[in-house]
């Protein structure tokens, strides 16, 4: 029930935008943080307010990693033994894209219930997918992951329709971006609200569920910088903002 984004300009410079879906009866995110795994690496990330994991990630090696659930492959197989928002902490201390990649096979990936997990560094990204059998690379079609729980074929292809439109429609902004900060059609895309079933839209509306919290890393030669903003249960109150950083090494 979550969607992923991302976008480069160059020299080592990108971003990542997140959506997290969840249950409106699951508690709500704690603010991000700024913290060191055992072997000293720090890390900023928010964390669930139920099992105290996370579903995005960014560490002071300017690595990021993220999380979400495969519910194409999920529909038959029981839980997990353990819950998927450990699995980006767990690399926490990668260097590179390529160091997540040589982790992999440590993680125990049959603990889990099925997920999609993808990395980033300055250079490139890189997607797998645990449909509860196999490990194996997968390759979106465009800067773009997202799932859903309901419909889920149907609510990815209006997805990846709008970001499509929407890309198209921010081509004209793009000579104005200063490069350090998220393209603004981007920014709209992850608030976007087109479709008359909320189920539909990248802010997730259902009965049961939401977008409960919009996420957004910079990376830089200097920093990693993460922006929080937690949706309120009343969609008349205003968003609740917290923001965190480390310095690169």
């Amino acid at each position: 029930m979550c969607t992923v984004t991302w976008w480069r300009s160059g020299e080592g410079v990108y971003g990542v935008l997140f959506n997290r879906d969840e249950q409106r009866t699951r508690p709500r995110s704690l603010p991000v943080a700024a913290f060191s795994d055992p072997g000293g690496t720090d890390f900023v990330c928010a964390r669930d307010g139920a099992a105290g994991g996370t579903w995005l990630m960014g560490n002071a090696h300017g690595v990021c990693v993220g999380v979400l659930n495969h519910y194409e492959a999920a529909g038959v197989l029981p839980p997990g033994e353990r819950s998927r928002g450990e699995l980006p902490v767990l690399f926490a201390a990668a260097r590179s894209v390529d160091d997540v990649e040589e982790r992999l096979p440590g993680m125990s990936p049959e603990r889990y219930a099925p997920f999609l997990l993808v990395a980033w560094d300055g250079l490139e990204e890189r997607c797998w997918q645990w449909d509860g059998r196999a490990l194996a690379r997968r390759t979106p079609k465009c800067a773009l992951l997202t799932t859903s729980s309901v419909r889920s074929s149907e609510v990815v292809a209006w997805r990846e329709r709008r970001h499509a439109e929407s890309a198209a429609e921010g081509e004209a902004e793009r000579a104005g971006a200063t490069g350090l900060e998220a393209p603004r059609w981007l920014e709209r895309f992850h608030t976007d609200t087109a479709h008359a079933d909320g189920a539909f839209n990248v802010l997730m509306a259902r009965v049961d569920a939401r977008t409960e919290s919009v996420c957004r890393i910079v990376v830089d030669s200097v920093s990693v910088r993460y922006r929080h903003s937690r949706r309120p249960a009343n969609p008349a109150l205003a968003d609740e903002t917290f923001e965190a950083m480390v310095a690169r090494y």
